[in-house]
């Protein structure tokens, strides 16, 4: 169990670090890893013998059973999988035996979502089998970081937004009836808060979008004394300046 959880960990860390090509070949290598080896925890909880390629000869120098013959064994132990994970959870295997015996290129996006089929599964799993949690296993903010990129869109922005609810609602209701929700000048998302709960230092002008992570400061438009980001007007003074040119 520890083996797999470590091999979450790196398979993560290398997925979040992302600085050089290899980091995310590791990274599928590691997560396809610990899934294999969940799996294989699974089906030891129902009898340690059942891993092995020959249960009678069983032993140290003994081959354990291959990727189809593992989840073979767990269906027929009564371990569901549905017909879409079984097909995910092979194409990782591929993916991994491939980037271990060939030099391949494979396009990012590919590997980012076979990680993030990988890991969604073994979240749901280890959950479920083992009552282990994720989010329980990593920091709050490469939790938070790991599944927006691993996530469309439309998810990362349910995930920014329910980012944002937790840290109001972490604020005295004094402090969060005062504070104000600012559009991103970068993204465009209403994804900011302001005073930045995040922030170390009392009654900062600095704020970050909880979406691209962007950072900004906050300042009153020299017009209308709005709260606006970045030494701008505010959108509403730029349309009444601009159509009083014309």
């Amino acid at each position: 169990m520890e083996n797999a959880l470590d091999s979450l960990d790196e398979g993560i860390e290398r997925f979040l670090l992302n600085r050089r090509p290899s980091d995310l070949k590791y990274s599928v290598l590691h997560i396809a890893q610990a899934v294999e080896l969940f799996l294989k925890a699974r089906l030891v909880r129902e009898h340690p013998l059942l891993i092995y390629v020959n249960p009678a000869k069983a032993g140290d120098d003994q081959k354990t059973v291959d990727f189809d013959d593992l989840l073979g064994r767990l269906i027929a132990a009564g371990v569901n999988f549905d017909k879409s994970t079984l097909q995910d959870l092979r194409e990782l295997q591929r993916t991994r035996n491939r980037l271990q015996h060939h030099r391949i290129n494979l396009l990012e996006e590919t590997v980012r979502s076979q990680i993030g089929q990988g890991t969604r599964f073994l979240e749901g799993f280890i959950e479920r089998e083992f009552e282990i949690s994720l989010k329980d296993r990593l920091s709050k903010g490469s939790y938070t970081a790991f599944q927006k990129a691993i996530s469309s869109y439309a998810e990362s922005l349910q995930l920014a937004l329910a980012e944002m609810q937790d840290d109001l609602n972490s604020l005295a209701e004094s402090v969060r009836r005062k504070a104000a929700i600012l559009q991103c000048d970068f993204c465009g998302n209403g994804t900011i808060i302001y005073p930045d709960p995040t922030s170390t230092a009392f009654n900062s002008c600095d704020v970050h979008c909880y979406f691209c992570n962007n950072r900004s400061t906050v300042i009153n438009c020299p017009e209308c004394d709005e709260l606006t980001l970045g030494g701008q007007l505010c959108e509403a003074c730029v349309f009444i300046l601009s159509n009083r040119a014309l």
